[in-house]
């Protein structure tokens, strides 16, 4: 069965612009977990839904204070404070600082009410009566990372179309959002066709050789993100390639075939593509060895552009 047409052999520069005109991807939308987005490209604007941090927090370890209590205080003149209670990283404020009272706080824990800064620790000597010596005077919002400081309510994280990498990652660990909208990879069915063709786990006889094409191609194609699938080796047998040719063509978005394109006996592909309906015969041979006779085609099944 040989092919109704062989096109001319094309230059490579050439291929490539007919490629870029005529072959395109229209990938559709799917929600996944963001441990599995890292380089999938974004289909949607990342608004945060939250504050990040959602509350004001400690920036340190030391003491919540009111900033005014502690004015003038130095190491020669130190300034004696009230403790009220203690707080860790994690935990609610039970109670409001009055004047002239502290909270001893952990780095992380949120600023309890009344308290508008934080004196490290380094600056401070804690006494038995529940009293603490402050020997640096404070400002207003000292060691605090106040509400909002890392990313604000309804804002703008991350722009649809980009590529997802470990940091956006974290930012959107951090506001809560385990999935997101991404698009879809293309689907790659790959064929190796030939009777001469043999499996690489079987026993090598005379006239067979092993499948190289494939395993080149796949991990060749997996690298450039596509989903691919390799569907085995094909006989030279019209039927059976036409009925799995026309098997990929719905459940892929792209077939590759190994073989069968020349103008040789056993070369069924370009007529058996020509046969399967609304088709656009592109390129058939290239001005380059090995590979002169590759071809491209494209076709509609379903209203999808297959390649």
């Amino acid at each position: 069965m040989g092919s109704k047409k062989y096109y001319r052999a094309l230059h490579i520069n050439k291929v490539r612009k007919l490629l870029d005109k005529n072959f395109f991807y229209n990938p559709k939308k799917e929600k996944i977990d963001i441990l599995k987005a890292e380089g999938r490209k974004l289909a949607e604007d990342i608004i945060s839904p939250i504050n990040v941090p959602h509350f004001d927090r400690s920036m340190r370890d030391g003491f919540a204070v009111k900033a005014k209590d502690t004015f003038g205080a130095d190491e020669e003149n130190p300034i004696t404070i009230k403790v009220v209670g203690n707080l860790l990283a994690g935990e609610l404020p039970k109670k409001e600082i009055n004047d002239n009272e502290c909270i001893q706080i952990a780095t992380g824990a949120p600023i309890p009410v009344g308290a508008d800064a934080v004196v490290m620790v380094e600056y401070t000597n804690l006494l038995d009566n529940n009293q603490v010596e402050i020997f640096r005077s404070a400002v207003p919002a000292e060691y605090i990372i106040k509400k909002g400081n890392d990313i604000k309510k309804d804002t703008k994280i991350i722009n649809k179309n980009k590529i997802i990498n470990s940091r956006d990652i974290g930012a959107l660990a951090a506001i809560g959002m385990e999935k997101i909208i991404v698009y879809t990879l293309p689907k790659i069915d790959l064929y190796s066709t030939g009777n001469e063709i043999i499996p690489i786990d079987k026993k090598l006889v005379l006239g067979k050789v092993y499948d190289i094409n494939s395993h080149t191609l796949y991990v060749s194609i997996k690298n450039t993100g596509a989903i691919v699938d390799f569907k085995g080796i094909l006989p030279d047998d019209v039927r059976i390639s036409k009925e799995s040719l026309k098997k990929s063509l719905k459940q892929s978005d792209m077939v590759i075939l190994s073989g069968g394109t020349s103008k040789g006996v056993g070369d069924l592909f370009p007529s058996i593509i020509e046969d399967l309906g609304d088709i656009k015969l592109l390129i058939h041979g290239i001005r380059v060895k090995p590979g002169k006779p590759t071809l491209f085609a494209s076709l509609m099944v379903k209203k999808e552009h297959k390649l």
